[in-house]
């Protein structure tokens, strides 16, 4: 449509709109008053297309270059740590009283190697009670003999069984235990 003859739609538009038609008499404009000049109404401003706003572009996102790290030491690993060896005690033979009763024999007889050891000599399989090498090195006869009869106590305990021997018996065990 060409601009003229989309003005003059326009105007027949408004002319529907304000009850005119070309068939009743236009009413005559009112007399401009002497006094006053006219003064010609502003036309309403015409809209403008508003250019866009241009929005700030966001800064692109460089890249970090990446920051060397020290490296960690490697783990160097640790030689095992030589254990001290405890010193092998020499087997102590059995004390052999003269055609009396043998220690090592009465040790096992009263099955004391159930709660007890002598590792110097590979006796026993107890882990109730401690190990008895070096006892008699620690103890006297008569303190040995009375732990095993119960009439001694150690730390408030005493020894689980009490052991009844002959006289004889409980000497060769003694002695046998302190040769240990």
């Amino acid at each position: 449509m060409r601009a003229s003859a989309w003005w003059a739609s326009l105007l027949s538009i408004l002319v529907v709109a304000a009850g005119c038609t070309s068939d009743q008499p236009k009413p005559e404009p009112p007399a401009p008053a002497v006094s006053q000049p006219a003064t010609p109404t502003p036309a309403p401003p015409v809209a403008q297309p508003t250019p866009p706003v241009a929005q700030p572009t966001p800064p692109v996102a460089q890249p970090t270059p990446p920051v060397a790290q020290p490296t960690p030491p490697v783990a160097q690993p640790t030689p095992p740590v030589a254990q001290p060896t405890p010193p092998v005690a020499e087997p102590t033979p059995p004390v052999a009283t003269t055609g009396g009763p043998d220690g090592a024999a009465l040790f096992e007889a009263q099955k004391c190697g159930m709660c007890h050891l002598v590792t110097s000599l590979g006796l026993g399989k107890g882990k109730k009670g401690p190990d008895l090498t070096g006892e008699g090195k620690k103890r006297d006869a008569t303190w040995i003999r009375g732990w095993m009869k119960k009439e001694i106590q150690l730390n408030g305990k005493a020894h689980l069984k009490a052991l009844t021997l002959p006289d004889a018996d409980f000497d060769a065990l003694v002695k046998w235990l302190g040769g240990l």
